[in-house]
């Protein structure tokens, strides 16, 4: 029972990201420990084949809800992988930029062109994937936005993509 009320919350959550209706509970976070913790659950498994750059500033906390910012960085590196369908090169670094964190994930996958990007790739119900809904990066865009960050993308087909997350410091006022 547990599980199906979990799997019926996680749907509503969903849907509420689709609509841009979210209740956040933001919070001090580190960033790290967030790409950290993301990393174990996609598993050595998926990235036996992949060399994973990480170079990760850990003293970089964000006011973010984790529940939400794990999402996004879940479904980018799991784009990155399925990209570079299982090898390749995932490079993921952070760094301060005046008041925000910047995430950035590089991938050496199959890349987007221009065209699909601007038309495409963060619309709802788009997808380049054979079985791929299209809600991810929409959903990601829309949860990234409202904590008042941003999300961007580079692409060259053949040579692979890279998302820059962007998303507000701890201010000395947060907690």
């Amino acid at each position: 029972l547990n599980t199906t009320i979990g799997r019926m919350k996680r749907l509503v959550d969903e849907f509420s990201a689709l609509r841009g209706d979210l209740s956040l509970d933001k919070r001090a976070a580190n960033l790290a420990d967030i790409v950290g913790e993301v990393l174990r659950d996609v598993g050595s498994e998926r990235l036996k084949e992949v060399t994973i750059e990480k170079n990760m500033d850990e003293s970089i906390r964000i006011h973010v809800d984790e529940h939400y910012i794990y999402k996004v960085v879940l479904n980018v590196l799991i784009n990155a992988l399925e990209a570079m369908n299982g090898k390749g090169r995932l490079s993921i670094r952070s760094e301060r930029n005046g008041e925000y964190a910047i995430l950035s994930v590089k991938d050496t996958g199959v890349g987007m062109t221009k065209e699909f990007i601007q038309q495409r790739l963060f619309k709802p119900f788009q997808s380049s994937k054979a079985k791929g809904l299209g809600i991810g990066l929409h959903q990601c865009r829309t949860i990234i936005e409202a904590h008042a960050g941003s999300i961007e993308v580079m692409s060259e087909p053949g040579v692979g993509t890279e998302f820059r997350i962007k998303l507000p410091l701890v201010n000395n006022h947060q907690t």
